[in-house]
């Protein structure tokens, strides 16, 4: 048995079973940071939080959920247009552009995707979402899916390739004229999707697009600045120091890379790994980097999913037989 051969296979049972080696990498990753710092003073640090501080983040933790619901809901009427129909002056029929979800539907479902890609590791859970969306939009809302998981990369591409720009005294200068031109391609790339898949979207699905595009932009640089200002509250709070808020945005605008690196669950390990590394630059002591880390997961992770797991568990699915059968006739009765 050669080298090649012995690598095939590895690589067969790593590709069986991804999913278990990025639990096991998480908390190999954890563990090795874990030993390396203060436990005691991390936990007695979470600990110490106090109420308002506690609320205000939950807060935020509901804004972003809001924010990312609007998203979604944007995200919906995208694909819609192929059940569009035009008069003959070639306008849309306004009937159709009816948005094909009711707000309770885009809530829940909205809720079943957090739960779903916080269970499944590698976020390919929350596509399970559309399977809770009415029968007749479950094929046109796979496009709006893909849409919104584009969107969801996006945005921390967008500000990490910036913040390579902004934090150029933590870098090699080489990285400086690199990171601008990633950067600039990076806030190009939604504008010219449509020129790229122009054999495959309608006219009508182009101009939903266009139509839609700065609301989904706009509700993702929220999202964004929220996850922010979250880590600069726990932050402030924990040192006690006065931070930069854009220094701080930038760092962890690099830090939460993690998030889209599918080698470990949820990009736990990397992202704690990541906050070890980059926030002592600006004077926070690691076992409060490793601690924020953590907590930002709960109120963004854990604590959204749960509604959504209490969704997906009362969840009764109704089957609606597709041939109906004749009445049973009485012939006693002739």
């Amino acid at each position: 048995m050669n080298i090649s051969s012995i690598i095939k296979y590895f690589i067969s049972i790593i590709s069986k079973h991804k999913n278990y080696f990025k639990i096991a990498l998480s908390l190999i990753i954890l563990t090795i940071i874990l030993f390396k710092i203060d436990k005691r003073e991390a936990v007695l640090m979470i600990l110490n939080l106090n109420l308002p501080t506690l609320f205000l983040l939950l807060g935020i933790s509901l804004l972003k959920f809001l924010t990312q619901a609007v998203n979604w809901y944007f995200c919906l009427t995208i694909p819609i247009s192929s059940s569009m129909e035009k008069d003959k002056v070639g306008n849309e029929n306004n009937k159709s552009m009816k948005h094909p979800c009711t707000f309770f539907t885009i809530i829940k479902t909205h809720m079943i995707g957090l739960a779903l890609r916080f269970l499944l590791p590698g976020g390919h859970g929350t596509f399970g979402k559309i399977l809770y969306l009415d029968p007749n939009q479950k094929k046109e809302s796979f496009f709006s899916i893909v849409i919104e998981k584009f969107f969801l990369v996006w945005v921390i591409l967008f500000f990490a390739s910036w913040a390579f720009v902004i934090v150029k005294p933590l870098f090699p200068k080489i990285i400086f004229p690199i990171s601008f031109f990633i950067a600039m391609l990076v806030t190009l790339c939604p504008f010219i999707i449509p020129a790229l898949l122009k054999k495959h979207l309608s006219y009508i699905q182009k101009k939903k697009y266009y139509y839609a595009l700065p609301k989904i932009i706009a509700s993702q640089i929220i999202y964004e600045v929220l996850t922010f200002t979250q880590y600069f509250i726990l932050l402030q709070y924990f040192t006690q120091m006065d931070l930069n808020f854009i220094d701080i945005s930038a760092l962890i605008a690099i830090i939460l890379l993690a998030n889209i690196i599918p080698i470990t669950f949820s990009g736990i390990g990397l992202r704690e790994a990541a906050s070890a590394l980059l926030l002592p630059q600006v004077g926070v002591a690691v076992e409060i980097a490793v601690g924020v880390s953590l907590l930002i997961f709960l109120f963004n992770a854990v604590i959204p999913a749960i509604p959504g797991m209490v969704f997906i568990v009362t969840h009764k699915k109704t089957f609606t037989p597709s041939v109906q059968y004749p009445e049973k006739q009485d012939f006693t009765k002739s």
